[in-house]
């Protein structure tokens, strides 16, 4: 295929879950018809940039093979924990590029000495020196547009190794997202009592990392913060915040921001979905399962020049609400297929043992039904086996984790929407399939020009 001749490129950068959403399955439905189209057989492309005030780039897509010298890449967006991560490998071949070395790969060596002195947190400047741009996609000339968005890193590590045999330099830099070195921070929190939760939690995180000028739903224009340069935008609607709980909080002496969120935020579920529950409880008895816990989840988008922290929300029993993603992830039966890899992490002896429970249950019931004298004793046999059931299929149910790997898509896809995944097994369905939520995701090229991405997912329920 081509080369297309490329820079970066300012993707549209999304703010809302519900655009995160509409791209990603836009973006999965482009990349399939790619494969469709030619097969296999594709061209990646990888932008980078180290520094601000003399900037090193270096582009795949370049005939300069100075610049044209990226081999590896690795992008993990975590979802949980503080920051989005990456590593970088660099490979200088001093016998394709002649004996002497070229001012770029002199720079590197300068940059990485540089870095390697730092101590964060003193005389540290990360908006010149450490700060990091990358951009990937596809080389595919029907679609310039097979991109990610611009991703905004700060430089954590770097380093260089020689191998003498061949004279080849591997450079390998490691980065996170800018928020942090912030979230490193320990401040103190005072008690609150009866304060409703996300407008607590919208407000913590506006303090320590929001920007004044781009104020999330519910705060003035140019009110006090702390975050400095860091300046992320807070994805928070109105609606999730009115049906948000009223909680009551000890103080908290010395903990990062971040994790004090995320602390008030576990175990939590909003208004309306607590009285269903409740409800349910009065009518039923039955009280709700670990898996159908509805839950809050904060996570990060690091596009540049818009970086976001989301709230979102699932509740794993509520077909109707949650976000979701269309495409369907299933093989075997469709000509259209960009599944690589299925990982679930399941345990077969739990599932057989309740299998032979369920066989067991239904042999008892045929020869109940046989010895039954009247349709009265039958009605309670059909009861009784009924009950057993439904105790059983609950009990047999399997929330475990998987790993979905995909050909790479190059956008973010928005963490707790759920995601259909259907495995096949020659003809057959297997009982992994459900209805899943997303967790993560981790962007691969490797030295080979193979791109993939890895969905870390949690099945919520069956189909």
């Amino acid at each position: 295929m081509a080369s297309i001749t490329r820079n970066f490129k300012n993707i549209k950068a999304l703010v809302s879950q519900d655009e995160m959403v509409t791209n990603y399955n836009n973006m999965l439905n482009k990349v399939t018809n790619m494969i469709e189209k030619q097969g296999p057989i594709y061209s990646v492309w990888i932008s980078f940039q180290v520094g601000i005030n003399n900037p090193i780039i270096f582009n795949t897509a370049s005939t300069d093979l100075k610049q044209n010298l990226i081999a590896e890449l690795t992008v993990e967006k975590n979802g949980a924990g503080v920051a989005n991560s990456f590593i970088l490998k660099v490979n200088y071949d001093p016998f394709n590029h002649g004996q002497n070395p070229s001012d770029k790969i002199e720079a590197l060596d300068a940059l990485v000495a540089e870095i390697l002195s730092y101590d964060f947190g003193e005389d540290v400047d990360p908006n010149k020196q450490l700060r990091g741009y990358i951009q990937y996609g596809y080389n595919y000339t029907e679609d310039e547009n097979l991109i990610s968005p611009k991703y905004q890193f700060i430089i954590t590590k770097a380093s260089s190794v020689v191998q003498w045999s061949s004279g080849m330099t591997v450079y390998t830099f490691e980065g996170v997202s800018e928020v942090a070195p912030s979230c490193n921070i320990e401040a103190s929190f005072e008690a609150v009592e009866n304060r409703n939760l996300i407008s607590l939690v919208k407000d913590t995180l506006y303090y320590y990392y929001g920007d004044p000028d781009n104020p999330p739903y519910g705060i003035e224009q140019g009110r006090e913060t702390i975050s400095g340069d860091t300046k992320y935008l807070i994805d928070v609607t109105e609606e999730m915040e009115r049906d948000a709980p009223e909680i009551t909080w000890n103080a908290v002496n010395k903990a990062s921001p971040m994790q004090y969120c995320e602390t008030v935020l576990k175990d939590q579920m909003s208004k309306s979905d607590k009285e269903k529950l409740e409800q349910k409880y009065e009518e039923t008895g039955e009280e709700i399962k670990t898996y159908e816990k509805p839950r809050y989840i904060i996570y990060l988008t690091d596009t540049d020049g818009n970086k976001t922290i989301h709230i979102a929300y699932i509740n794993p029993t509520d077909t109707e609400n949650n976000l979701k993603i269309d495409y369907k992830f299933s093989w075997n039966l469709q000509s259209k297929n960009i599944v690589l890899e299925w990982n679930p992490e399941t345990d077969l002896f739990f599932y057989l043992v309740q299998q032979y429970q369920i066989n067991y249950e239904n042999r008892m019931y045929e020869q109940k039904l046989k010895t039954a004298t009247d349709n009265e004793n039958k009605e309670e046999i059909t009861k009784e086996y009924e009950s057993k059931m439904g105790t059983l299929s609950d009990q047999a149910f399997e929330m475990y984790n998987a790993t979905l790997t995909i050909v790479g898509i190059p956008a973010d896809p928005p963490l707790a929407s759920e995601v259909q995944i259907i495995p096949r097994i020659l003809e057959s369905t297997s009982r992994t399939q459900g209805v899943y939520m997303i967790n993560g995701c981790t962007d691969n090229i490797t030295t080979k020009g193979a791109y993939s991405s890895q969905l870390k997912v949690t099945r919520v329920r069956s189909l």
